[in-house]
């Protein structure tokens, strides 16, 4: 439930159908829209808020292996946002720097450093992050000087993002111009086909976890009746 509250906390109504979240606030939930309307894990907002919900429900019913379940697909599709970040933002840095737009190109980055910082924070599915807090470490400081650093450490970056993400498999996903829709903090990409998010999160969770993936995709679209809203702390 505090989980919960961390993520959606900030919606107007945080008791509603949030599988497409709105985004309000200044907490994950913000990015968790700009991340599921992108290119890398369009859709992935449908399966965390399911998995909030079977899970709300597994702990009504008692059932806390389902429980447990439900919060490691949480977990490792929340870890997938930051990742997914970490890539949109290099790349919108690459872009406007490309355009010759500094004021563009050094915000993106400066998100991204943030998000990078929060590699170490991510979870496999497994109690293990992503990335841990030493190669962490050593990717900030070789952004120590944001007029000095070189695109193509920048690329390795993104490339190492990718790897340890799975995004490369989904290359044929990604739009051109996705990446470098950096900064409007309202835009909204739409809703991707289910049939394509579905695809799409079925092959990231494979990557790590076959089980997780199994599980925590067919609840996805599932309604909420607010079972994942009850006993919400208050924010």
């Amino acid at each position: 439930d505090e989980a919960f509250g961390y993520v959606y906390g900030q919606e107007p109504d945080p008791t509603a159908d949030l599988t497409v979240p709105g985004g309000d606030g200044t907490l994950l939930n913000k990015y968790l829209k700009k991340a599921s309307t992108g290119p890398l894990v369009p859709g992935i907002a449908r399966a965390i808020f399911g998995a909030f919900i079977k899970g709300r429900q597994a702990i009504v019913d008692g059932d806390y292996e389902a429980r447990d379940e439900q919060a490691k697909i949480i977990q490792m599709d929340l870890s997938r946002v930051i990742g997914a970040l970490v890539d949109t933002y290099l790349n919108a840095y690459l872009d406007a720097k490309k355009a010759g737009n500094p004021a563009d190109a050094i915000h993106a980055l400066s998100e991204a450093y943030g998000f990078i910082f929060s590699l170490a924070f991510t979870n496999n599915g497994d109690g293990e992050p992503y990335f841990t807090q030493e190669e962490v470490g050593s990717i900030l400081q070789s952004m120590d000087n944001f007029w000095q650093i070189k695109d193509e450490d920048v690329q390795a970056i993104i490339n190492e993002v990718d790897e340890r993400f799975g995004f490369k498999k989904n290359e044929e996903l990604r739009v051109e111009s996705g990446a470098g829709d950096d900064a409007g903090e309202g835009d909204d990409a739409g809703d991707p086909e289910v049939s394509r998010e579905d695809a799409l999160l079925d092959t990231l969770r494979s990557s790590d976890d076959e089980a997780a993936g199994d599980d925590g995709d067919g609840g996805a679209g599932d309604d909420g009746d607010g079972g994942a809203g009850d006993d919400l702390p208050d924010n």
